[in-house]
């Protein structure tokens, strides 16, 4: 996703016009980008658009980002970029089935603003190690491997001070330990693995 349509922080004025008009695009004070809403798009005939490729760093610049939507995309199994954790205003990062594989960058953990926070994946291979960000109240994990995560993973997550709501379907994760206690989560599915 390579796009030329901001100058630093700001959006300014095109060949194609005003970048804040743009499909998926909103600014605040008619200025700053503070949503990308670029999912993929499902039309009624049956087509689908999306983006590929890589996610320009220069999305960086965008200091008053609060929004960003990449889900059902298709990034062809490449890392979630670390730069990610530099977009400290984030209050929404939904990558989910975007096609990211990997680990998931710690540097996520940098942003402190971040409520809803989406990484489900079905088709790439996502590896959770430690999600630390204490201003989550939405975490989706749907079909991340977190069978490598720390013993005390389920723990951290639950310890978090407003999370509220919790998926986890298909998750790997073996079992949780014990006495963990569920009553201030809404947990929408949990499923681990039998046998």
């Amino acid at each position: 996703m390579h796009m030329h349509m901001c100058s630093g922080e700001y959006c300014v004025e095109s060949e194609r016009g005003y970048c804040c008009e743009w499909q998926g695009i909103e600014c605040g004070n008619h200025t700053h980008v503070i949503k990308l809403d670029f999912h993929a798009a499902h039309y009624p005939n049956g087509t689908f658009a999306w983006l590929g490729g890589h996610i320009d760093p220069t999305l960086v610049e965008l200091i008053h980002l609060s929004f960003l939507n990449l889900s059902y995309n298709n990034f062809s199994f490449t890392p979630i970029p670390e730069f990610l954790g530099s977009l400290t205003e984030l209050k929404t990062l939904d990558l989910s089935h975007a096609g990211f594989e990997g680990k998931i960058p710690p540097q996520l953990g940098n942003l402190t603003e971040l409520q809803h926070l989406d990484l489900s994946e079905d088709y790439g291979d996502l590896t959770a190690y430690n999600l630390d960000i204490s201003s989550l109240q939405l975490l989706k994990l749907n079909y991340l491997n977190l069978s490598m995560v720390r013993p005390d993973f389920p723990r951290l997550i639950l310890g978090l001070p407003l999370l509220t709501e919790v998926e986890a379907q298909y998750c790997k994760l073996l079992r949780l330990p014990p006495n963990v206690s569920f009553t201030k989560l809404y947990f929408t599915s949990c499923t681990y693995p039998s046998g």
